[in-house]
């Protein structure tokens, strides 16, 4: 129960801090060409809600960190609220030049495509590293080595073999035999793998850990880091990968809207799952999911769902066409809806998460 709890509040922590620096460089993309355009920012919080702790810097913005770690925002000066969904009309015309709101439709988008436009710039920088520094990490159930006294190279799996499934459980990556043996409750293993085309069955007791009071079970196993790629390719894979990442994320929500599987889909659970796995594998792996995540949230802000950075620079394109900007009470009820979209979106995807590992 100690090493449960243990390891639950060391996931949590990494978690956070890994959502948290993310957040804060997407709402750091925000605020740079805020303050370089001139607009007050009166508030830069990572988290919601009560704040924990922060002080006011030179030109009064309010720096703080707030109870609740999942998320983030920037509050302009004159905004009604963090959403900048409406304005207060009675600052006085000196006060006008300092708010976001009456500024120009150009510097309102830049603002708006900063917090996004930081996170992909801050995903080919980590992508950069790891594929520069150690290569992609492996991300099959492919067998590269074997650790010192190996149940599984006993009973007599092969380098090469790929693992299908563990006790019935399908398995598709390394992260997923990792959780599959963290859900054993004995040490009586059933493992298919496939091999030259051919599938092989294998039945052994695997390796016992004892920690506190908890007992867990290993393989043996071990998947490859790959070679660290030259420069030239680690720049053309880091500028590809969040491409190819936005791509998948776009097929995944239309399957969802489809109903056709949600596979490609997952929320904050899903996330910390991801950085439990991570977390196991080294620092690089650690690294290669934070650019996963950041690329992910960068992709969902761009989407035109009002509340989010994409809603904003929707209306902001129908304002640079129209000439004037879209009537305020549509914006109002876009953004209730768009807000109710996303709850129900953040619903499905933990229900998911929780029930359909």
């Amino acid at each position: 129960m100690q090493e449960f709890a243990t390891e639950f509040l060391t996931t949590t922590l990494l978690f956070v801090v890994v959502l948290s620096f993310i957040v804060f460089v997407h709402e750091l993309g925000h605020f740079l060409p805020a303050r370089y355009f001139g607009i007050k920012v009166d508030t830069f919080s990572i988290g919601f809600g009560k704040e924990i702790f922060g002080w006011t810097d030179s030109k009064g913005t309010r720096w703080k960190f707030s109870w609740i770690p999942l998320g983030g925002y920037v509050r302009f000066f004159g905004d009604m609220d963090a959403a900048s969904t409406s304005v207060d009309k009675t600052i006085s015309e000196e006060e006008k030049s300092k708010s976001l709101y009456y500024r120009s439709v150009k510097q309102r988008m830049i603002v708006s495509i900063g917090g996004p436009a930081a996170n992909y710039l801050l995903a080919i920088a980590l992508f950069f590293a790891v594929f520069y520094l150690s290569g992609q990490p492996e991300v099959s159930s492919k067998i590269d080595s074997f650790a010192e006294n190996s149940p599984a190279k006993a009973a007599g799996l092969i380098v090469g073999d790929e693992i299908k499934s563990i006790n019935g459980k399908a398995v598709n990556s390394f992260s997923d035999v990792l959780e599959a043996m963290s859900e054993l409750k004995s040490p009586e293993i059933n493992v298919e793998v496939q091999r030259d085309g051919g599938m092989h069955r294998y039945m052994f007791l695997a390796n016992s850990v004892k920690a506190g009071d908890s007992e867990r079970f290993i393989l043996g196993v071990k998947t490859g880091r790959g070679a660290a790629f030259q420069f030239g390719s680690s720049v053309y894979s880091a500028l590809t990968y969040p491409v190819n990442i936005s791509i998948a994320t776009l097929v995944g929500i239309k399957n969802m809207i489809l109903k056709t599987s949600m596979d490609g889909l997952g929320g904050p659970i899903a996330m910390a799952k991801g950085i439990k796995t991570a977390a196991s594998m080294g620092v690089m792996v650690v690294i290669f999911y934070a650019a996963l995540i950041s690329t992910s949230l960068g992709f969902f802000n761009l989407l035109p769902i009002p509340t989010l950075d994409g809603g904003h620079i929707m209306f902001y394109m129908i304002e640079a066409i129209r000439g004037k900007p879209v009537s305020e009470k549509i914006q109002e009820w876009s953004f209730a809806i768009g807000l109710g979209a996303l709850l129900l979106l953040t619903l499905v995807v933990t229900y998911k998460d929780v029930f359909f590992k």
